[in-house]
């Protein structure tokens, strides 16, 4: 997809993690399989992280950092998590803060509370630690198969959902099942948002992608050299 140039050409590199779940089966079968980590792995990808002199960053920090007055730390990584499992609470939650990271956590609005799904209270636990709840739309639809009216709707009322039981404005998305198209990025552009990030590979973030930011899928990997070679970057 070709997309016009936004305002903004600073630069940078940095990898951006995708993950969905850690130690949780949503979905049964081979899917599921694939979107899920281990726990003892999880744990151990956030050791190699630590020794590696890596400081985490929210996707709100990369933002400011190349459109304001923001800095990044040296060697910048973000973790992000989508879906918004419980596990998001119960079990990365805790990792996270064993190790002093930060992370960012996209959840469809209305699946908060339901079973296997993280509530808005421990959402709002995780956000006075440090963690940053973002928007991963209200239902999690394939957003190009939308009218303008229902897109709307998705992308503005999982904003104002966030600010009603969280108190502050989400303005990260990311694209259910990474679908998107020109449209979608207008209507993301429309309801707020300023940036987006998708399924794509890759680690250079700039304003001039701002809606297309890639991300490094993190999957159920048994050998620790495949997870250091994928956030080099």
């Amino acid at each position: 997809m070709t997309i016009p140039a936004f305002a903004g050409r600073r630069t940078i590199r940095m990898p951006i993690l995708a993950y969905h779940y850690v130690d949780f089966f949503p979905v049964a079968g081979a899917w599921g399989d694939k979107l899920t980590v281990k726990t003892a792995a999880f744990i151990a990808e956030m050791d190699y992280l630590a020794r590696a002199g890596f400081h985490t960053v929210t996707l709100e920090d990369v933002y400011r950092a190349l459109n304001g007055p923001g800095r990044l730390p040296a060697k910048p990584i973000a973790i992000t998590f989508d879906d918004g499992g419980s596990d998001d609470y119960t079990v990365a939650f805790p990792v996270l803060r064993s190790h002093h990271f930060v992370a960012t956590f996209f959840v469809p609005t209305a699946f908060v509370g339901t079973k296997g799904h993280a509530t808005w209270s421990q959402l709002a636990d995780m956000s006075r630690a440090g963690m940053a709840i973002e928007s991963h739309t209200v239902r999690h639809h394939d957003l190009t198969t939308l009218s303008d009216g229902e897109l709307l709707r998705e992308l503005a009322d999982s904003r104002a959902a966030i600010k009603q039981r969280l108190g502050f404005d989400s303005r990260i998305l990311a694209y259910p099942g990474g679908r998107y198209d020109w449209r979608v990025i207008e209507a993301a552009r429309a309801a707020g948002y300023v940036a987006s990030v998708t399924v794509h590979a890759g680690s250079q973030i700039s304003l001039r992608n701002a809606y297309e930011w890639p991300r490094i899928g993190i999957g159920p990997w048994d050998v620790p050299r495949l997870f250091r070679k994928a956030i080099i970057v």
